[in-house]
C-alpha cells in the first residue's frame, strides 16, 4: 500500500470517529450518490467498498443506525460514500485524475486533511511538473 494511501486511510478512521458530520456533508453524499458515470460517482455498493468501510471502522447494519443518533446516523452514511471513493483510488489516480477521486480528495482537504504532493496531482490540483530536455 502506498504511503499517502496509508496515512490518508488513518487519517479518515480517526476522522470518522466523530458524533457529527461536518459541514459539506449533504452535498458529498448527493453527489457521491447521484453523479451519472463511474467517473464521478460513489459506488457505495462496489464489492470493496464494504471491505475499505471496515477498514474505516464503519459499519452500516440494522443494529448500527438503531443505535446511532440522527448526527452520528450521517456520520456512518458518509464513512460509506467515502470508503467507495478510497476504493476506487489505485496507483494511478494521479496519473489520469478522475472528477469523483478529486471531490473525494477536495472534501478531506476542506476538512482538515493536508494533500500529499500526489493527492493533490490526483486532485487536479498541481501537475507533473516535466523535465526539460
Amino acid at each position: 500500500m502506498p504511503l499517502a494511501e496509508v496515512v490518508r486511510r488513518e487519517w479518515v478512521t480517526k476522522w470518522l470517529t466523530r458524533k457529527t458530520a461536518p459541514k459539506g456533508t449533504a452535498v458529498l453524499l448527493a453527489t457521491g450518490i447521484a453523479a451519472s458515470g463511474w467517473e464521478h460517482r460513489a459506488d457505495v455498493h462496489d464489492h470493496n467498498t464494504p471491505e475499505v468501510a471496515r477498514a474505516f471502522g464503519v459499519e452500516i447494519t440494522a443494529e448500527q443506525i438503531g443505535k446511532a443518533t440522527e448526527g452520528r446516523a450521517l456520520v456512518l452514511a458518509l464513512g460509506r460514500v467515502l470508503a467507495a471513493y478510497e476504493a476506487a483510488t489505485s496507483r494511478d489516480s494521479w496519473r489520469s485524475p478522475k472528477k469523483g477521486i478529486a471531490t473525494y480528495l477536495a472534501f478531506l482537504a476542506a476538512n482538515g486533511y493536508e494533500l500529499s504532493d500526489v493527492e493533490k496531482r490526483a486532485a487536479g490540483l498541481s501537475r507533473r511538473k516535466r523535465s526539460a530536455a
